[in-house]
């Protein structure tokens, strides 16, 4: 398997709250670290990196952040307004096809239309040239939580079951093309040590194997606990549990025992049930999340990125 960074674009995904888009600012900043053009897309989100970066918000037009690093926040009829100009070439043609109300009560009626949209610009950067190679090293997708990521991925497969042969039909394949070939591009699964994101996490991984021609290329654990405390400690914290003046800092030392032995636990499952290269992010333990915290998880992903 080729290193995560060196495909050319990635899919971000999880549970809702496991921190995707942390985990897509941290990789971001480790690929624009090791020289790599980035383009970060954000899906169906409220803007989340940009702001874990201390940047302002981008917007839907793609905004430089630092360098080697730019973001976008794809919204649906910025996005379509974009796609119709590059096949109609002139604005005026597209106002007066797409800008009356009829039209736009229609386009709303089509299904999948913001999928597709959403996918079309992705993949339309992917193949963006400047100075006669490749604009961008690597596109990282925030794409949205499990259910819609997987529609959104979906959606080539489903329009191509769906439409005769022709300009839609040769667009969605084309799509297809590029989820297929691994050394392209793939998917990370973000999960957090609790019963429900996991059990999350594999049936999403069945349901991708399944129905998505995309590698899934890593599992990233967030919010890890891992053993702070040897058997002796333990023991020996045991011992003068009664004592007042330390039973405080004893009691918080069994918690976060009990939480680290739950968290074993659902590496155990993960590792049993999903084949993926596993990332373990420990719980940042910070009064302010902010962009130095990020940058030390970047860090932490260098085991499968």
């Amino acid at each position: 398997m080729s290193r995560l960074l060196d495909k050319r674009l990635l899919f971000v995904t999880g549970k809702g709250g496991v921190g995707k888009s942390t985990i897509t600012a941290a990789l971001a900043l480790k690929a624009a670290r090791d020289g790599k053009r980035t383009l970060v897309c954000e899906v169906r989100s409220h803007e989340r990196i940009s702001a874990l970066l201390g940047q302002p918000p981008v917007g839907p037009e793609i905004k430089r952040l630092e360098p080697n690093l730019d973001a976008v926040d794809i919204e649906t009829s910025a996005a379509f307004r974009e796609y119709a100009l590059m096949k109609l070439k002139f604005q005026a043609v597209y106002k007066v096809v797409f800008e009356n109300r009829l039209m736009k009560y229609a386009l709303r009626a089509i299904p999948s239309i913001a999928e597709i949209v959403t996918l079309g610009k992705i993949v339309y950067h992917l193949g963006e040239k400047q100075n006669g190679r490749n604009r961008w090293d690597l596109i990282l997708v925030d794409a949205p939580a499990t259910g819609h990521a997987l529609t959104l991925l979906r959606t080539p497969q489903t329009i191509l079951d769906s439409v005769p042969a022709g300009a839609m039909a040769d667009e969605m394949q084309h799509i297809l093309d590029v989820f297929r070939d691994p050394k392209e591009s793939g998917v990370v699964l973000v999960t957090l040590p609790e019963e429900m994101p996991v059990n999350e996490t594999i049936e999403l991984d069945r349901e991708l194997a399944r129905t998505v021609p995309l590698e899934r290329s890593a599992v990233v654990l967030n919010g890890d606990l891992p053993f702070r405390f040897a058997p002796l400690e333990l023991e020996a914290m045991q011992a003068r549990r009664n004592d007042p003046a330390l039973r405080p800092g004893i009691e918080a030392a069994e918690a976060y025992q009990r939480r680290s032995d739950l968290a074993a636990k659902y590496v155990e499952k993960l590792r049993a049930e999903v084949k993926q290269p596993l990332a373990r992010v420990p719980f940042r333990f910070v009064r302010t999340f902010d962009r130095a915290v990020v940058e030390s998880i970047s860090y932490d992903l260098a085991v499968v990125a």
